[in-house]
């Protein structure tokens, strides 16, 4: 029912309560004073409703109880908002990665005297010397990396000495004063030990090497010695020759112009790379040597790559061009023969001068293998030869030969003298 009609009932209620109460009965007296009526009830009705009572009253005598309005319903309660789901936690930031501790930066040095350099360097350390010249030498007895130094050295003295393992060369520039006669002291780089107690991982690098009247570079008692990427030219009897060599790489190095100017074709003894002993009667044979991916250009008097003795060495994958003799492997003067010595993947170009000259020769030699080299220009019958007119003992023993020619598919004969 609606909250108005409940009111007006109960307002009804209540008025006829109150004629009642004053003396309605079962007739009601005509003269009964609506006055005494209570005025708010009645104040509620219209006339319609005052009508209804008084014949309700007249016919009951009494007016019926008001219906207790209803209790109003209660509010529903709201529902409860649904908890806000947990925000996910945030994945933790990776830690960064640490930043790598940078190279210790080389000593600085001023343009001094470069030994005075050295002398003060810790062992161990680098000393950068680019864009410093000196005229002079300069000799290393710790362990210890030179860069960038030109050196400038006289007549008849080695422009680098080393004496102690773990030295490293790196960018220097070497001149000597002439190359146009024998001089068995010029040379650029000297690195020695001796037999008990030998240098051990001497490193040339990316370093020229010129005009010396010996070597370019020679490593005496070394072991494990890296010459890589350098450049000799204009040396009068060895670009680089490795003395009793236990181990070591030649790799990539750029070798020319080797020997005496205007010498005759077949005079003066001259090695564009050597590896031999340091004295055949009492020195070990070197060993363990890799010759790999050199250029040697200009050796017209005597051999381009070459070995005196040498033992399991390899020369793989070398450019000769105008050497006399290509490639030579050989014993030495105390009877020693080369053992186990491979010649793979070489090119090997002739001299025009040289009608004597051969392509790869293999004398005094045990065992070894000359695989796969292209030997172009020497006379035919003249691109291999495995032994020497006269000397029987010369004969190579063992040599396995296979896949050499000469800018054909046709194999190349062996030649015999």
């Amino acid at each position: 029912m609606k909250q108005s009609n409940l009111i007006k009932l109960a307002s009804l209620g209540s008025l006829i309560a109150t004629i009642s109460a004053c003396g309605g009965g079962g007739d009601m007296d005509a003269n009964v004073d609506v006055a005494s009526v209570d005025s708010a009830a009645v104040a509620t009705m219209d006339e319609k409703a005052r009508e209804t009572a008084r014949g309700w009253v007249s016919r009951h005598g009494t007016a019926p109880a008001p219906e207790p309005a209803p209790a109003p319903a209660p509010a529903p309660a709201p529902a409860p908002a649904p908890a806000p789901a947990p925000a996910p936690a945030p994945a933790p930031a990776p830690a960064p990665a640490p930043a790598p501790a940078p190279a210790p930066a080389p000593a600085p040095v001023t343009c001094g005297a470069p030994q005075d350099q050295i002398n003060a360097a810790a062992p161990g350390s680098t000393l950068d010397m680019s864009g410093c010249s000196h005229s002079g030498t300069v000799s290393i007895n710790k362990p210890l990396t030179l860069k960038g130094l030109t050196v400038y050295s006289p007549a008849g003295r080695a422009a680098i000495t080393v004496t102690a393992s773990d030295v490293t060369l790196d960018g220097v520039t070497l001149q000597g004063p002439q190359f146009l006669s024998y001089d068995g002291g010029a040379v650029g780089v000297y690195a020695y030990g001796s037999s008990s107690m030998p240098v051990r991982r001497f490193k040339l690098v990316d370093s020229v090497i010129t005009r010396y009247g010996n070597s370019g570079v020679t490593t005496n008692f070394v072991h494990d010695a890296q010459i890589l990427r350098n450049r000799v030219e204009d040396v009068v009897y060895s670009g680089i020759i490795l003395l009793s060599a236990q181990g070591g790489l030649v790799q990539r190095n750029t070798v020319r112009r080797i020997g005496v100017y205007g010498a005759a074709v077949n005079s003066n003894n001259a090695y564009g790379i050597t590896v031999s002993s340091s004295s055949p009667s009492v020195n070990p044979q070197s060993a363990d040597v890799v010759v790999d991916g050199n250029v040697v250009e200009d050796v017209p008097t005597w051999h381009g790559l070459d070995t005196h003795a040498g033992i399991r060495i390899q020369f793989t994958n070398n450019i000769v061009r105008k050497a006399r003799r290509g490639m030579f492997i050989t014993g030495n003067s105390a009877g020693q023969r080369s053992f186990d010595v491979v010649t793979q993947g070489n090119r090997i170009e002739a001299p025009v001068e040289a009608s004597d000259g051969h392509g790869i020769t293999y004398v005094f030699s045990t065992n070894g293998s000359v695989t796969n080299n292209n030997i172009i220009g020497y006379p035919s019958g003249r691109e291999l030869l495995t032994t020497s007119s006269g000397l029987p003992d010369a004969t190579a023993i063992n040599l396995y030969v296979n896949g050499n020619y000469n800018n054909s598919s046709a194999p190349l004969p062996v030649a015999t003298p």
